[in-house]
């Protein structure tokens, strides 16, 4: 479509919803073709060094760099498309480098387009990946544990995608780990009775989300007063749970 060969961000932004839509269908074909040529060159040659076709992979191999760049470039052009296509309310960008509201994307195939057989890997293996690349491999095996209905495991690698996701300072692991919290540390009473008024005040403050997002509305109450006590300076007594609440009132 003529005006769609847009040179500029800004001819791109006052060119016509129809003219973005063809740009974009252009531009993602275009790193589709040039992702099939590299793939069909890689095919075959897994195994040699250097070449790898591993789920996940971290590397600086140039033509595996250059299939995920290629693989992100087709990814994003079509996200363009498909907003400008259904109107959606979501902006579209020029470029990849602009857009701000991508989401990680999971990928399904390895580098050459055989599909992924998702696996869990080592700690060691784990440790050597980057947070994105950790993201993205909880989130693979949320969905596979989900699909085939275990929903302990695909519990688990959700919190901790969550926990990535959302920078949340807890630990991550690779594998399930039994008797984890999906909620993060676990305190006893002693410790509690050893922490500073300041940590007091975020333990119960985190006790509260906890019991909000399980469904006990008493007890999040209950962990919301004594952290109003205790942002307050109030001089009534603050406890580590209802229990113990009870037995220093028998």
């Amino acid at each position: 479509m003529p005006g769609s060969e847009f040179k500029t961000k800004e001819a791109y932004y006052r060119g016509s919803r129809e003219q973005r839509m063809a740009y974009h269908v252009r531009m993602r074909e275009a790193a589709h073709q040039n992702l099939k040529i590299l793939q069909r060159r890689m095919t075959g040659q897994t195994g040699i060094e250097g070449v790898t076709d591993a789920d996940p992979v971290v590397d600086e191999e140039p033509i595996n760099q250059e299939i995920d760049r290629l693989q992100e470039l087709f990814r994003f052009h079509n996200r363009q498309y498909r907003r400008l296509k259904t109107n959606s309310t979501l902006q579209n960008f020029f470029t990849f480098e602009e857009e701000t509201d991508r989401r990680i994307s999971v990928p399904h195939t390895t580098r050459t387009g055989s599909k992924i057989v998702h696996k869990e890997i080592s700690q060691e293996e784990y440790d050597k990946l980057s947070n994105e690349d950790k993201i993205k491999y909880h989130a693979r095996l949320s969905h596979k544990y989900k699909k085939e209905g275990n929903k302990k495991l695909s519990n688990f690698h959700n919190t901790m995608f969550n926990r990535l996701n959302y920078a949340r300072n807890l630990p991550t692991f690779p594998t399930y780990v039994e008797g984890y919290s999906r909620f993060g540390k676990e305190y006893t009473k002693e410790q509690y009775l050893q922490m500073s008024d300041e940590d007091k005040r975020k333990y119960h403050r985190m006790m509260e989300d906890r019991a909000k997002k399980s469904g006990d509305n008493n007890l999040s109450n209950w962990h919301q007063r004594m952290y109003n006590r205790l942002r307050r300076d109030n001089k009534l007594p603050i406890y580590f749970s209802p229990e113990h609440e009870a037995e220093e009132s028998s």
